[in-house]
C-alpha cells in the first residue's frame, strides 16, 4: 500500500513556495537544507507531477503547484487548531496583518482584548494595503485589516466599518480659519504617504481628479512622520480619523474645512475558501464589537 502524503510534507511544500527558497525553508522549519530538499522530492513523487520550475537558484511554482498550495494550507490550519479543539493552545498564533493608520488607533485595545480571552498574543504584521494583501496571496497571514477597495478575486472581503477622512494643516497654515477651495489645495504643498499605502490610494482615487498632476509633494511612509511633517507646516495632508485620534499631535495639527466629505472602508480580508479558525473568529468579534460600541458613543 503506498504511503499518503504527510502533514509535514506539506509544510515544506507551503515553506519554500511561500520564499521560493530551500535554505529559508530549511532555516525556519529548523532542518537541514537536505532534508528540506529531500521531502519535497517525496512529495512530488506521490503526487506525480512536479511543483516547482526551478530556476537557477529559485523555485517557482508551477501550475500543479499553483493548485496545490491552497489545499495544503488548508489541511495545515486545520491540523494546528486540533488541540483547540480540545481545548488546548493552538500550536501556532494567530497570524494578523493590519494597515499601519489602522494599528494606530484600532489595534492595542483589540489585543488587549484578544489576550485576556484567549490567554495569548497573536503574531502582528503590520504594513501598506498592498503588503497586507501581498502577504496573504503568500499564505504569510491568516486574516488581515485594510483599508479601501480590495479587488483582488481571490480574497473574501468583509466590511467593518467605516471611518472618515480629512485633510489637515499645521494650526498657522494660511489656510486655517476659512473654507478652502480645491484651487487653493492645489497651490499648496502636500504631504503623502507612500504608493500601496489606504490612504495614498484613496488620494489617487477620489481627489486627484480635482487637484491634478502637477502637485508639490514629500512622501513619507510612516503617519507619526507624516503627521510631524504637517504640524512642522511642510504641508497639509488627508489622513484618517484614527491616524488623527493621537493625542501628542492635537495641539499641532488642525481640520481644514474643506468642500467635500471623504469617507472609506475598513474590512477583514483572508483568502477566499481559507478555514477560519476560532481565533480568527474571535479578533473578528472583539474588533466588530468594538466598533459598535464607539457608534454608540
Amino acid at each position: 500500500m503506498e504511503r499518503p502524503v504527510s502533514l509535514k510534507q506539506l509544510l515544506v511544500f507551503t515553506e519554500v513556495a511561500r520564499d521560493a527558497s530551500l535554505s529559508e525553508a530549511a532555516e525556519r522549519l529548523l532542518m537541514s537544507k537536505s532534508s528540506v530538499s529531500q521531502s519535497l522530492m517525496e512529495l512530488e513523487a506521490r503526487m506525480g507531477v512536479s511543483l516547482f520550475e526551478r530556476q537557477g537558484g529559485r523555485l517557482r511554482l508551477n501550475d500543479a503547484g499553483r493548485k496545490l498550495l491552497p489545499l495544503a494550507d488548508d489541511l495545515l490550519s486545520r491540523a494546528k487548531y486540533l488541540p483547540q479543539v480540545l481545548g488546548k493552545t493552538p500550536s501556532e498564533p494567530l497570524r494578523l496583518g493590519v494597515t499601519e493608520s489602522v494599528a494606530a488607533h484600532y489595534l492595542m485595545s483589540s489585543i488587549k482584548e484578544f489576550r485576556r480571552r484567549s490567554g495569548r498574543f497573536p503574531r502582528v504584521r503590520i504594513g501598506n494595503t498592498n503588503e497586507m494583501i501581498r502577504a496573504l496571496a503568500d499564505y504569510k497571514l491568516d486574516l488581515a485589516l485594510v483599508e479601501g477597495i480590495v479587488t483582488d478575486p481571490d480574497m473574501d472581503v468583509t466590511l467593518w466599518r467605516e471611518e472618515y477622512l480629512f485633510i489637515v494643516a499645521a494650526v498657522d497654515h494660511p489656510l486655517q480659519n476659512r473654507v478652502v477651495s480645491w484651487e487653493d489645495l492645489r497651490e499648496v504643498d502636500w504631504v503623502q504617504r507612500e504608493p500601496g499605502s489606504g490612504s495614498r490610494l484613496y488620494f489617487e482615487s477620489h481627489l486627484r481628479e480635482k487637484l491634478g498632476h502637477d502637485l508639490s509633494v514629500l512622501v513619507l511612509n510612516h503617519h507619526d512622520t507624516l503627521l510631524r511633517a504637517v504640524a512642522s507646516g511642510l504641508g497639509v495632508s488627508l489622513v484618517s480619523e484614527g491616524v488623527l485620534s493621537d493625542p501628542h499631535f492635537g495641539d499641532g495639527i488642525a481640520v481644514l474645512e474643506v468642500p467635500e466629505t471623504f469617507t472609506r472602508r475598513l474590512s477583514f480580508v483572508m483568502r477566499s475558501g481559507k478555514f477560519e479558525t476560532d481565533d480568527m473568529r474571535l479578533w473578528r468579534e472583539i474588533l466588530s464589537v468594538q466598533a459598535e460600541s464607539e457608534s454608540l458613543q
